[in-house]
């Protein structure tokens, strides 16, 4: 199912899923479908509010606003995660892609993103691939949801994860939801759903 949570940062939001296309077939499609394979009728509004629509931009400009407008979870953490770089690194570089400089600063909220999504602060500088895949799946979260984005987009956040890191992550989505940021979310898991979305 392809959820829909509208906030009052992003309350106009209609999405269509040509359903007979062979990306019915294939979750990344829909995921990809919405960050940019495909043009929108309306385009979209930067931080600056600025309108932009998303295939007259190049695209430098269209993977700069993938990595500063949108937070993105992906299903498979390694579609999100960059094998070599630690994870700390990993959750932090997002930090960097929205403007933060300062090294301290950057460490001690990806530590912080650390303990949100119930990982040990002494693991920061393990490489991802030391993690088991609901771990890896989980820095893949704190890397998504760091970033104050106005725009969340989930692809099964929760599939790889047992009841209890579930509902931590569902409690993270709805804290991001009451700041004003609106989510799409692909959900498998209906306890996930009921938790965090809005309408189906």
């Amino acid at each position: 199912m392809i959820t829909v949570i509208p906030t009052n940062r992003c309350s106009d939001i209609d999405i269509y899923i040509n359903v007979n296309n062979r990306l019915k077939r294939c979750k990344w499609g829909r995921e990809r479908h919405l960050t940019h394979l495909y043009a929108p009728e309306k385009g979209f509004r930067d931080a600056e509010q600025q309108a932009l629509s998303i295939y007259d931009i190049s695209e430098r400009q269209r993977r700069a606003l993938v990595r500063t407008e949108w937070g993105i979870v992906w299903q498979h953490p390694q579609a999100g995660l960059r094998p070599t770089v630690f994870a700390g690194g990993n959750i932090g570089e997002r930090l960097m892609a929205i403007g933060n400089r300062h090294y301290g600063d950057i460490r001690r909220k990806a530590a912080q993103w650390m303990e949100n999504v119930e990982l040990p602060e002494n693991c920061l500088d393990d490489l991802p691939t030391t993690f088991s895949g609901g771990e890896q799946q989980r820095i893949n979260i704190a890397r998504g949801l760091i970033g104050d984005y106005p725009i969340l987009l989930l692809d099964e956040p929760t599939a790889s994860l047992d009841a209890k890191n579930r509902l931590a992550v569902t409690q993270l989505i709805n804290n991001a939801k009451d700041k004003g940021c609106a989510i799409v979310g692909i959900f498998h898991d209906a306890d996930s759903f009921q938790r965090s979305g809005d309408r189906k």
